[in-house]
This record gives C-alpha cells, sequence and structure tokens, in this order.
C-alpha cells in the first residue's frame, strides 16, 4: 500500500515556481491515484527543496473533491551551529507524525464501500 510520496530538488530550483508548482500537481495526482487504488484514508506528500521540506496531506472529502492540505513547513539546519533550531519545530514533527498515524491508514470495509462511490477518475492532459 503506498501512503506516501517525497519529491526532493536541489536549492537552485527554488526561484523556479512554475517548476515548484509543477512537482506539486504531480505529488497531488501521485496521492490520488494512491487514494484510489491502494485504499488508504489518505496519503502524505513531501516536496523538498533545498533544506526546506513542506509536509502536505491529501483525502478524499465527498464525491470527487480531494483536499490537500499543508501540514507543516521544516527547514533543516544548515550547520550543527544552528542545531538548535530544528529543536524549536519538533512540535511541527510530532503534528505531522500524529496525522500520518490517524490518517494514513486502509480504511474499514465499511468505508471501502462509501469512498469507492466518491472517487472520480483524473482529467487527462
Amino acid at each position: 500500500m503506498t501512503i506516501g510520496f517525497v519529491d526532493v530538488k536541489l536549492a537552485a530550483e527554488s526561484d523556479n515556481n512554475y517548476s515548484i508548482a509543477k512537482n506539486l500537481t504531480r505529488l497531488g495526482r501521485f496521492s490520488k491515484n494512491a487514494i484510489d487504488h491502494s485504499n488508504p484514508e489518505a496519503c502524505l506528500s513531501m516536496p523538498s527543496i533545498g533544506r526546506t521540506t513542506i509536509f502536505y496531506l491529501t483525502k478524499l472529502m465527498s464525491d470527487g473533491l480531494y483536499l490537500m492540505m499543508e501540514l507543516a513547513t521544516l527547514a533543516m539546519p544548515s550547520s550543527l551551529s544552528n542545531l538548535t533550531q530544528y529543536h524549536i519545530q519538533l512540535d511541527d514533527v510530532v503534528k505531522v507524525l500524529t496525522i500520518f498515524e490517524q490518517h494514513c491508514k486502509v480504511v474499514s470495509h465499511d468505508e471501502l464501500e462509501v469512498l469507492t462511490t466518491r472517487k472520480r477518475p483524473i482529467s487527462s492532459d
């Protein structure tokens, strides 16, 4: 079962908004397809550009409505002297892990019947 996707880019890509939007859209499509085919309740996506990682949760909310919401943004420290910066962000890490454990799991058989009627095919490009 697929419950998450990661996309890693160099820091030099941080100014290329088109590339960032394209990769985020691609992660959203991967997450939607994982929900449709592997039947998790939700899927976690993590685009990482340079030392910044953003956590998104994609979930099927209603008939054909897949919601991709930002959970947290983490900036990894650039050196050992900045390691205390990461300590400050631990609350966000715990929040992401808690949401992941609660939502990124296989749905029960009863919920699966309801979710199956809500799924929609992806539009062609």
